[in-house]
């Protein structure tokens, strides 16, 4: 059920929490020496026994850190955590995934038709991407390949087979 496990909610060490200006920090502290350094960062090193608690306790644990996480902007805290190894992270905007520096060294993305897509770590960078064929673009083609010469494809276009 969402919410209940680990990795979905259940646990106020492993969940995403709004900042002071309405920014999304994602805090993945699932094992305890992450989840302590993450408390300590915050300040709240007394609930460092309550990261995998479930059910209402973890709601009041997620309220606790929620109120604290509340108090700075994305931007502060990123710059908080920076050098803290806790597994917490600032949850981009598509727009900041886009121009992240590891991506663009990594050419992670391209335009094909006015839209961007993901390349994915298999395709070569310098892989020509082009768009699908129109419909029917490749029929004749299809048709010779399979013995058809041009006076046969006409003929299926004239009693409207293709």
């Amino acid at each position: 059920v969402r919410g209940d496990n680990l990795l979905t909610g259940g646990v106020a060490s492993y969940d995403v929490y709004e900042t002071q200006d309405g920014r999304d920090l994602a805090v993945g502290s699932l094992e305890p020496k992450f989840w302590f350094a993450f408390l300590q960062t915050i300040g709240r090193a007394d609930l460092a026994g309550d990261g995998l608690v479930r059910g209402a306790d973890a709601a009041a644990v997620r309220a606790q850190v929620a109120e604290v996480l509340r108090t700075k902007t994305l931007a502060q805290w990123s710059e908080i955590f920076a050098s803290v190894d806790a597994c917490v992270e600032p949850a981009a905007t598509l727009d900041e995934v886009l121009l992240d520096a590891h991506h663009t060294a990594r050419q992670m993305f391209f335009t094909l038709g006015g839209v961007q897509h993901v390349r994915t770590p298999l395709t070569p960078v310098d892989r020509v991407h082009t768009p699908a064929p129109a419909h029917g673009a490749h029929t004749n083609d299809v048709l010779r390949a399979l013995g058809r010469d041009d006076d046969a494809i006409a003929q299926l276009r004239q009693d409207d087979v293709i």
